[in-house]
């Protein structure tokens, strides 16, 4: 068992890709602690799931049945969350290297603001990038500019809170 001044000796089939070496500028307690989480996480099957036809669903009378899954409706507030739909609506290419890094860097501060520009961190196409939880969820096409600004919408967000380091184990 190693002790905690000595540093775990990286697996030596670890992955040459740019993004995956993590730049000697940031500090060596962070650049351990990326390489130690990519250690963990390159032996792991990461796969594209298949994609589901929405279009085929609807014609066999699914999308009726699949949409109570899909669709949120906040009691307290009344908002009607769309994304876990738009989250299974996505249909992007997954390259493993992204996901990698993504998964290797990714941190959230759960004691700052969900609206706090430096909540959510992580490493992207060599980039290292901070966002608010509210923003990630703008940018990955979960939510929409217009649903932040329904009057339950802060209210819903803020319940969602205790399910984000849940997420991200």
């Amino acid at each position: 068992m190693a002790r905690r001044r000595e540093q775990n000796p990286l697996p030596e089939d670890l992955p040459t890709h740019p993004w995956l070496q993590f730049p000697a500028t940031i500090n060596d307690a962070r650049r351990q602690r990326y390489f130690g989480e990519l250690a963990k996480i390159y032996k792991k099957d990461i796969h594209v799931p298949p994609s589901l036809d929405w279009d085929f669903a609807a014609t066999v009378g699914l999308d009726h049945r699949l949409a109570p899954f899909t669709t949120k409706i906040h009691a307290t507030t009344g908002f009607t969350c769309h994304a876990w739909d738009k989250l299974f609506h996505i249909q992007e290419p997954i390259f493993r290297e992204i996901t990698l890094e993504f998964i290797s860097t990714v941190q959230f501060d759960q004691h700052k603001e969900l609206m706090d520009r430096t909540a959510f961190s992580f490493r992207l196409g060599g980039v290292s990038r901070e966002c608010s939880v509210l923003d990630l969820g703008i940018r990955l096409g979960l939510y929409t500019r217009e649903e932040t600004v329904f009057p339950g919408f802060s209210t819903f967000f803020e319940a969602v809170r205790n399910y984000i380091p849940l997420l991200l184990i």
